[in-house]
């Protein structure tokens, strides 16, 4: 049982670490379970979401409650009102990829080789984000192109904070901008994962309450600092610096899976 709740407490914490850093927590948890030999990765994965997203919450709560007044008045036409449906807009997109492609994005967690390309990619779009950034606002037509690359980042190794946004600096939005935009843009994402997974949770008889308890708080806990130092580090311009590392975990995971096939 203490191993239990301690591998909890790791992936917990690999979970706040990765949910707001570049580097992608979902590949980071599938790697970590594949070695630790742990069941249910996807359900459990969507419960250590849900608490980075209480965090993010609680940052962005000013944002959520404007967006919330706005529609409770039927105003639209404000800016918290249109932002709340820009966010509905760019998770359209979103919604249709998961659907369509839950079955390969779900193969992938037990797929070092697949998780590893998945890196590589995550390394070139930061990369590919230092030279962008401007002073534009998010608009519709962004926030599709935005709303796309969070699909692609259900897939483990490509990062949903990472490509959302990079891909909003490439698109030339405001730095500010295009961290507010991607951390609100995941609320209607995760929340449709988590009503997904819900069975599966319900039904993942290798993890029990105190190890959810224990991951749950872990997550919450560590994902509260690191959502601080990644909001630094993208109004500096530094998204990039991450690209080395998702290349390095991209060649580690390439390389344990060739190991595993010899």
């Amino acid at each position: 049982m203490i191993a239990r709740v301690a591998a909890a407490i790791l992936l917990g914490a690999i979970q706040g670490v990765a949910e707001w850093l570049p580097i992608s927590s979902s590949g980071h948890l599938a790697l970590a379970q594949i070695a630790l030999g742990l069941g249910a990765p996807v359900a459990f994965d969507a419960l250590l979401h849900l608490a980075t997203l209480a965090v993010a919450g609680i940052r962005f709560r000013g944002d959520l409650a404007s967006i919330l007044r706005s529609w409770s008045r039927l105003d639209l036409g404000s800016r918290p009102g249109k932002l709340g449906l820009m966010i509905l807009v760019g998770n359209a997109p979103t919604l249709l990829m998961g659907l369509a492609l839950r079955g390969a994005f779900e193969a992938m967690y037990s797929d070092p080789r697949a998780i590893g390309i998945a890196f590589l990619f995550t390394g070139f779009l930061l990369r590919a984000s230092k030279r962008g950034g401007g002073y534009r606002a998010v608009g519709y037509g962004e926030a599709v192109l935005i709303g796309l690359s969070q699909g692609l980042s259900i897939a483990p190794g490509i990062s949903r904070s990472g490509s959302t946004i990079a891909t909003a600096l490439l698109l030339g939005i405001e730095r500010g901008e295009a961290l507010r935009f991607s951390f609100l843009l995941m609320f209607p994402a995760v929340l449709g994962a988590l009503a997904l997974e819900a069975g599966g949770m319900a039904g993942a008889a290798d993890i029990g309450p105190l190890e959810a308890l224990a991951g749950f708080s872990a997550a919450a806990l560590v994902g509260h600092l690191s959502l601080g130092l990644m909001m630094r580090l993208v109004s500096k311009g530094r998204l990039h610096w991450f690209s080395y590392y998702c290349w390095c975990a991209g060649a580690i995971a390439l390389a344990y899976s060739a190991a595993a096939i010899r």
